[in-house]
């Protein structure tokens, strides 16, 4: 089981929870070092950003059921392997697999020091506010809360923030990145994604979605645009 596989269910779990509130998720998508344009194109059309994601991501209250599951299973199995005295996930030493999971793993646990603005623990709705305070207070939620105060993000300053400079962007083909770390699939045994017949099964992003995508992209294009001539 690769540890790209463990991304999606948190993804999808918080996007589900989440998207109903753009006042939680907009400081996410258009916060930290986002250029100013794009800042204003998701506040414009976050209807638009929202529906997107409900689709591209197959967003269902049954699928979070089971992406939800799926995190538990996780966090099950790592519990038993940092109960073991491992300080990382392939022992005492820091990996790949390390930062992919602690990557991916940050919505579960809204933790402080990660790249984009996040909620507060006070500010989630009461049924997400309780499971991120439970999936803390475990060996796997320590782990990373612990990575995210030992292991901070660059940051860049607030005025370049502002200004939407000094972003960096790392663009990685995650299916090559699972590669590199497989060791990681051979030496820890971790779950499989949960699926049943009413939630359709486990899925990745459509990939019939791109024309759609488009579509929406030249829309939000447009009236981002127009935004910023009225601004003028």
């Amino acid at each position: 089981m690769c540890i790209y596989d463990w991304g999606w269910p948190v993804a999808r779990w918080a996007y589900y929870e989440l998207l109903q509130d753009p006042s939680l998720v907009i400081p996410s998508l258009a916060g930290g070092a986002v250029p100013s344009v794009e800042r204003t194109m998701v506040r414009i059309a976050y209807p638009i950003v929202a529906a997107f994601l409900r689709r591209v991501l197959d967003l269902s209250r049954a699928q979070a059921k089971n992406d939800l599951a799926t995190v538990y299973d996780w966090f099950d199995a790592l519990d038993r392997h940092f109960a073991e005295g491992h300080k990382y996930l392939l022992g005492d030493r820091l990996t790949l697999a390390d930062l992919l999971f602690v990557g991916y793993g940050a919505p579960i646990v809204m933790p402080d020091g990660y790249g984009a603005p996040l909620p507060q623990l006070d500010e989630l709705p009461p049924k997400v506010r309780s499971v991120v305070a439970q999936l803390r207070a475990r060996e796997t939620g320590r782990y990373l809360m612990r990575m995210y105060s030992e292991v901070p993000a660059r940051r860049v300053s607030a005025a370049n923030a502002r200004r939407g400079r000094g972003r960096v962007s790392v663009i990685l083909n995650l299916d090559d990145a699972c590669k590199s770390a497989a060791d990681a699939d051979t030496r820890l045994t971790v779950p499989a994604a949960r699926s049943d017949a009413s939630a359709g099964g486990a899925r990745r992003p459509r990939r019939g979605s791109m024309g759609w995508a488009l579509a929406a992209g030249v829309f939000v294009g447009a009236v981002t645009l127009a935004a910023l001539v009225l601004r003028r």
